[in-house]
């Protein structure tokens, strides 16, 4: 696939799921018509910005496979110290998260293992949800996988900006979410 198609949808992808998200939230609480008005001003101004943004594309093939399972690893594991031994969200996606923040000193040449800490900590957002909107392994594992496909997909897009792995593992559990509930 050419770099700037892959840069345009992962780019009006994450742009639709933080549109969903900020709705949702600002949706709730107050006035439809500002609220609408407002999300569409900060769609615009990002999409603005990130017209201005140099293009990044790389394209590995088993460094993609592993950051989806490193993603759902991660899910998995939040999601078993979360519910099973009682952690709590955070504390289980802090354990997660600062474990495998030690992955690169296994081998420090290593691309898989570089990649290993952000793709495990982008999975723990996703292990991080609630039983009413994950009730099981089947749902984290399914959550865990669409989430690493959006990671990476969007591996060049929004490039060392804050709240990319969150909207990421939104995302996912979003559309896992959205494909459960159309089947059944």
């Amino acid at each position: 696939m050419k770099p700037k198609i892959v840069r345009i949808t992962s780019f009006f992808l994450i742009a639709l799921i933080h549109l969903v998200f900020v709705s949702a939230v600002l949706l709730e609480k107050v006035n439809i018509l500002p609220v609408f008005l407002l999300v569409i001003i900060l769609v615009c101004l990002t999409s603005f910005a990130y017209s201005k943004v140099p293009l990044y594309h790389e394209d590995h093939f088993m460094e993609n496979f592993m950051a989806v399972v490193f993603v759902t690893a991660g899910a998995v594991a939040t999601y078993i110290l979360h519910h099973y031994l009682k952690t709590g969200p955070v504390l289980a996606a802090g354990i997660v998260g600062t474990l495998a923040s030690f992955i690169p000193a296994i081998d420090k040449k290593s691309e898989v293992c570089s990649l290993a800490p952000t793709a495990i900590y982008c999975g723990c957002f996703v292990g991080m949800s609630n039983r009413n909107v994950a009730p099981d392994f089947l749902f984290i594992v399914f959550a865990g996988v669409a989430a690493g496909i959006f990671m990476v997909i969007s591996k060049g897009v929004f490039r060392d900006m804050g709240g990319k792995l969150g909207t990421i593992a939104f995302g996912g559990v979003a559309f896992a979410s959205f494909i459960i509930f159309m089947l059944f």
